[in-house]
């Protein structure tokens, strides 16, 4: 409805594959996957959709929407006419393509275009017999019954292998002075029909560790006047602001993993929020068309239940027991393991005594390592930082453990190719490590069971007390990975959960659950998110408890009991503090998209 309320008249969204095939063959279109609800809820209040099928969409998105499991075969080429891709595209499009035909604008929908591939231009194969074959498929299920368009960069080394054949192209650019000269662009490959930009800038994504980005309202109105004058069409992304919940954050290159929110500093907010950016926005669009917007429905109402107490429940050794461990000769990977996301421990055996700092040389790891030997932390390896070893030492015989992190899929670039855990041989002073058992941590079935409503939350809660009361924690036990959990109601007086935002200042890098649903990544240290959205409907109303379960990874606050809490707080904190090295960045200029 704020949507149809600026004045906007469509809807562009991405189709993530992933999401809706998340392992080979099984298709899931309910729940939040339910695209053809999502689609006619837009019908339902006068827009039009613009569907991008992909089936490559980037969004800073977990490999790019891609499936994880496309990666079990090393030698797949993706996004290309690969006999062994192309046999799971057209399958995905046979399923996908199907439900959409229904809800095309010939048949009474509002699906009036579809998007070949994204961005293709960027993407260095080049490959026009597989554009072409996607444009073929489309066509088989759709017939001729929609516009299929492409989306590029304006600059003509992007459009010369992002345009198909009988494929209207349009281009994406942000803020500038001088609209005119990047829709040129498009006119070199599309001499008649209208000028689109097809990705307007009102905001920039964000990464781990640099400021969060921001667009000025001036700039963006000011280029949407150049839009009008030139007759052109235009769609904002982002204009809702979003959250990338549980591990569907991805990452750019060479490996700049992205936060849990995807706020983008869109017109309206990662809550739903109308800023100043939207009514300056929908008062342009109002002027320029002459028309007035439907009235803006309010925001909605956000909550601070305050400070809920955490108590540890389980160490990382207590998870490696929890799991049925699989060998293997060398590391496997993620893939291997049939792990999509998450976490793998990987353990093997000191080999000789190392009386001294050795090097352990950890390059293959994807993406961030906590390396111990006998249950002694000594140091954090960290793809992001370009790190290539950790010093150990030890005697012969001794445990050596290192839980690996995958902190999101490369979604842009040419390396989608990104598989995850250790992917090449460890060594030790220059010797290889064998007769590895690895852990794949799979935390479903254990957050299910301990949030469920029938898991005794009162006898729990006992047992939180008595942790409380008892001796705290040895400092040297929480600085490594540990859960821990937490049970609290929200006021009697709510009849339903509001929104709010789970702030964790003094806490510092891990994964959050509430009630079984996993919020995302938090990095505190790092920034420049500290809050977590939380959807109001996730919390059960009282008496009901709610359950909160934190994958703390590198150090917890909880030395002393009363410092053992996280807040629910009614303000968002996406603008946070980052390193010192870190420096500011400025959002796209016109012609630079190759992020989005």
């Amino acid at each position: 409805m704020k949507v149809k309320a600026a004045g906007l008249n469509a809807i562009e969204t991405y189709v993530m594959w992933n999401v809706h095939e998340p392992t080979p063959g099984s298709f899931v279109f309910d729940g939040e996957a339910d695209l053809p609800a999502f689609i006619e809820m837009a019908q339902s209040v006068g827009l039009l959709v613009v569907l991008r099928t992909g089936p490559y969409a980037c969004a800073e998105w977990e490999m790019g929407g891609l499936p994880w499991w496309l990666l079990k075969s090393r030698t797949i080429k993706l996004r290309t006419s690969d006999p062994n891709y192309l046999l799971f595209v057209t399958r995905w499009f046979s399923v996908l393509l199907s439900r959409m035909r229904p809800l095309l604008y010939s048949n009474g929908g509002p699906i009036i275009s579809v998007q070949v591939e994204n961005e293709y231009g960027s993407y260095p194969a080049c490959d026009r017999n597989y554009t072409s074959y996607l444009r073929d498929l489309l066509k088989k299920y759709l017939v001729d019954d929609v516009v299929l368009f492409t989306t590029d960069g304006d600059g003509d080394s992007y459009l010369e292998c992002g345009t198909v054949p009988n494929v209207y192209p349009t281009v994406d650019f942000g803020v500038t002075d001088d609209a005119a000269s990047a829709f040129q662009i498009q006119r070199h490959y599309a001499p008649n029909g209208p000028l689109v930009n097809s990705e307007f800038y009102p905001g920039w994504l964000d990464h781990w560790g640099e400021p969060h980005s921001t667009v000025p309202t001036d700039d963006i109105v000011s280029t949407m006047r150049q839009f009008f004058q030139l007759g052109a069409n235009f769609n904002f992304y982002m204009f809702h602001g979003g959250t990338n919940f549980g591990f569907t954050s991805g990452a750019d290159p060479p490996y700049q993993p992205c936060p849990t929110s995807y706020d983008y500093d869109a017109p309206l907010s990662e809550a739903g929020d109308v800023t100043p950016k939207y009514m300056a926005i929908r008062q342009l669009i109002a002027d320029s068309t002459g028309t007035t917007p439907p009235p803006v429905p309010p925001n909605t109402e956000k909550f601070a239940y305050g400070s809920v107490e955490m108590g540890i429940v389980s160490t990382l050794y207590d998870l490696t027991q929890m799991v049925d461990p699989v060998y293997g000769y060398y590391p496997l990977s993620f893939e291997d393991l049939n792990q999509p996301y998450g976490f793998v421990a990987y353990e093997t055996l000191l080999p000789v005594d190392v009386p001294t700092p050795t090097s352990l040389y950890l390059a293959g790891v994807r993406d961030r390592a906590h390396v111990f030997v006998q249950r002694t932390l000594f140091g954090i390896f960290s793809r992001m930082n370009g790190d290539q070893s950790v010093a150990i030492a030890g005697s012969s015989g001794d445990r050596l453990l290192i839980l690996v992190e995958n902190q999101g899929r490369l979604n842009y670039g040419d390396m989608l190719n990104d598989n995850k855990g250790i992917v090449h041989n460890v060594t030790l002073n220059g010797s290889l490590l064998t007769d590895w058992l690895h852990y794949p941590l799979n935390f479903t079935q254990w957050i299910h069971e301990r949030s469920s409503l029938s898991s005794a939350p009162a006898k729990r809660r006992a047992e939180t007390k008595a942790r409380a009361n008892a001796k705290a924690p040895d400092p040297w036990s929480l600085a490594m990975p540990n859960l821990f959990e937490g049970l609290f109601t929200i006021p009697s007086n709510l009849t339903e959960g509001k929104d709010t935002f789970l702030y964790l200042p003094t806490w510092t890098k891990g994964q959050v659950w509430l009630n079984g649903f996993n919020l995302g990544r938090y990095w505190t240290v790092m920034g420049p998110q500290q809050t977590l959205f939380v959807p109001g409907s996730l919390l059960r109303p009282a008496p009901a408890f709610n359950n909160l379960i934190i994958f703390e990874l590198d150090f917890a606050p909880c030395f002393a009991q009363q410092l053992c809490v996280v807040r629910f707080v009614d303000t968002p904190i996406i603008n946070g503090t980052v390193p010192a090295h870190a420096s500011a960045r400025a959002p796209p200029p016109a012609g630079r998209w190759d992020a989005a």
